[in-house]
């Protein structure tokens, strides 16, 4: 796909800021709670906090995916133990719930600076910052298989379902105030933009056709820009 990379999408997540890490010392007395003197004054142990630990594995999930992987398998490929990922998540349905959240919080960061945009050209802008050269795509992998995790409605998931699409939706209605644009229309709006945008890359990555979704991407965005001027211009006679 053509275009250079925009500002982060809700897709993006590698490249947002972590979040900051929680006290060593709060952890260390955590440690030696639970393990005893000898965990929690060794230094693998009371230098590594539970923040520090859910930025690796999400570090690691975007670029291996989570699949069947074990707490093992994964405490192993981020250089940790299986002893201190159970410590701070209990157990891999644990660690999914974390790793949702934390991935929910990202991309809400990250969607709140593409909102106002026009309504008729803010399509673009969000397509581009999805399929920009530029764009590492390992963590839209990793949200559509959590997506594909979420339709079993698992307790770890709930997070994921909840903002599937709902802050889009309210980002949408606040960024039409004082427009032409009723707040219910750019809410199914924007529900549909989601939809399409998410099938499109779905597509891109399972195919990697670039010329045909990009064509398709054309075809929706003329006929959205049409519905929405046909709509502005009947608001108007209505007025």
């Amino acid at each position: 796909m053509g275009g250079a990379a925009g500002p982060a999408h809700e897709l993006n997540l590698r490249a947002l800021p972590r979040n900051d890490a929680t006290s060593t010392r709060s952890s260390e007395g955590q440690l030696t709670a639970k393990f005893g003197a000898t965990a929690g004054s060794c230094g693998i142990f009371c230098h590594i906090s539970r923040q520090d630990l859910l930025n690796d594995v999400v570090d690691d999930l975007c670029a291996n995916g989570f699949g069947d992987r074990s707490l093992r398998e994964i405490a192993s490929s981020v250089g940790s133990s299986h002893r201190m990922l159970n410590y701070h998540f209990g157990t891999r349905e644990g660690l999914l719930e974390a790793v949702v959240n934390e991935l929910a919080n990202r991309r809400l960061d990250a969607d709140a600076e593409l909102f106002p945009l026009d309504g008729r050209d803010g399509l673009r802008a969000r397509w581009e910052q999805l399929t920009g050269s530029e764009r590492s795509h390992d963590a839209d992998r990793l949200f559509f298989e959590l997506a594909a995790i979420a339709l079993r409605h698992t307790q770890a998931t709930e997070r994921f379902r909840a903002d599937y699409a709902e802050p889009w939706l309210e980002m949408s209605a606040r960024s039409v105030e004082n427009t032409p644009i009723d707040t219910a229309r750019a809410r199914v709006v924007t529900r549909l933009d989601v939809a399409v945008l998410r099938g499109l890359l779905l597509d891109l990555l399972v195919t990697g056709d670039d010329a045909d979704v990009e064509e398709a991407f054309e075809v929706y965005a003329r006929l959205r820009r049409t519905a929405i001027d046909t709509a502005v211009e009947s608001m108007a006679v209505g007025d």
